[in-house]
């Protein structure tokens, strides 16, 4: 039922996505993880850095909600990690240590949005929709290219076609 109003509020089909939560803390992995089910996404866990980049080898994530501070591997480190291996992937960092360093430094590594700790649960619901109708929009551009380019170039010799010359000279 939460995921249908999710999908009727936001038009996007959160079944879809995958989305990785990455906290060091169990009990706020479990619970943010608990909250993204309920409203019909894919939800992974990963307890620190590393073991993110393991999940990120096995499937391809629309949306890391990850904590900033974690021993090993940190959320400002998971952050450039993961752009680095797919710049499309939406980054949201939580963190209970807020400072303004904090939020421009993973913002700066590419990350979407910033929470603090101790949030309301409607907070992060809100944050995760407008990140996954982000990736949705995003997805729907780049497929807009695909068609476009597959509508002006010939299959065979991947060369413009006939159509391409004729929108050309118009």
């Amino acid at each position: 039922m939460a995921g249908e109003q999710a999908v009727r509020r936001s038009g996007v089909d959160t079944s879809s996505l995958n989305i990785l939560v990455v906290d060091d803390e169990e009990i706020m992995r479990n619970m943010v993880k608990d909250v993204l089910l309920d409203a019909g996404y894919n939800v992974y866990a990963a307890a620190s850095g590393l073991e993110a980049l393991e999940e990120f080898k096995k499937r391809e994530f629309s949306i890391v909600v990850t904590d900033i501070r974690m021993p090993g591997m940190d959320g400002v480190q998971v952050t450039q990690k993961f752009k680095s291996l797919d710049s499309n992937v939406c980054v949201i960092a939580i963190t209970g240590y807020a400072s303004i360093q904090s939020a421009v430094a993973i913002l700066k590594e590419g990350a979407y949005d910033y929470i603090n700790k101790p949030f309301d649960i409607d907070d992060i619901k809100v944050v995760i929709s407008r990140a996954a109708e982000r990736q949705s929009l995003l997805k729907q551009a780049r497929e807009k290219e695909k068609f476009e380019q597959l509508s002006i170039i010939d299959g065979l010799t991947e060369l413009y076609n006939r159509r391409y010359f004729d929108e050309m000279t118009a």
